[in-house]
């Protein structure tokens, strides 16, 4: 009577497998997360010896729970290439042994994608910043230096129109915001941008108009389209 493979030499042999497609740095990631896993079932689990026994409610459940309670934390990207190995793993089992259910993994299971946000400039930063874009003086850069002054959205900028510097009290000025993603019309203070601009300082309005504009030119900083 043949002896029946534990599951640590079903998986031994599995990665044997591997090894004839894989590199060998992925079939060592393949390994490390094998390993981890088995040995996290022998802890849990001693009773549990075949992958038929495998279910996901405690098994996989549990080892997601381990996961997210590892000391030091994992971050959610070695979470999640850790579960696209044990999934593979688990899956390729499932296609030779049909007691072995398929959805042991769902997509569910996975961690969302880090969302950093960009990090801020440091005043010295944004001051040296503001300076070389003065110098570049071209319509982008007029641009990003309109957007920073005056806190409208890029898209913003682009529909702005032609006259949308307007003065609402003395020395104080503002432009003119048409609807947009914020879906209402509004006034973007221009923080004293129409003193800057006739001192040649920041982007007037005027200075955005394309140098061969057609007649039917509405936006601020939209450039020019050929019409050949």
């Amino acid at each position: 009577m043949s002896r029946v493979p534990s599951l640590e030499q079903i998986f031994d042999r599995h990665l044997r497998l591997l090894s004839t497609t894989l590199r060998p740095g992925t079939l060592n990631h393949y390994r490390c997360v094998a390993r981890h896993f088995l040995a996290y079932l022998r802890t849990t689990f001693p009773h549990l010896s075949q992958p038929s026994q495998l279910r996901r409610d405690p098994h996989l459940v549990g080892r997601f729970r381990c996961l997210c309670e590892h000391h030091p934390p994992l971050c959610n990207a070695t979470r999640t290439n850790y579960l696209l190995c044990l999934r593979r793993l688990l899956q390729d089992l499932a296609k030779n042994s049909p007691t072995v259910p398929l959805d042991l993994i769902r997509s569910q299971d996975f961690p969302l994608p880090a969302h950093y946000l960009p990090r801020p400039l440091s005043p010295p930063e944004d001051q040296r910043l503001q300076q070389e874009l003065r110098r570049i003086d071209n319509l982008a850069a007029n641009a990003l230096l309109l957007t920073r002054a005056t806190g409208m959205r890029i898209g913003e900028c682009l529909d702005l129109p032609l006259d949308g510097l307007q003065q609402v009290g003395p020395d104080q000025w503002a432009l003119h915001v048409p609807l947009g993603k914020l879906h209402t019309e509004r006034l973007a203070s221009s923080r004293g941008c129409r003193g800057a601009a006739d001192r040649g300082s920041y982007p007037h309005p005027a200075r955005f108009r394309p140098a061969r504009a057609p007649a039917t030119t509405r936006n601020l900083a939209a450039p020019a389209r050929s019409t050949t």
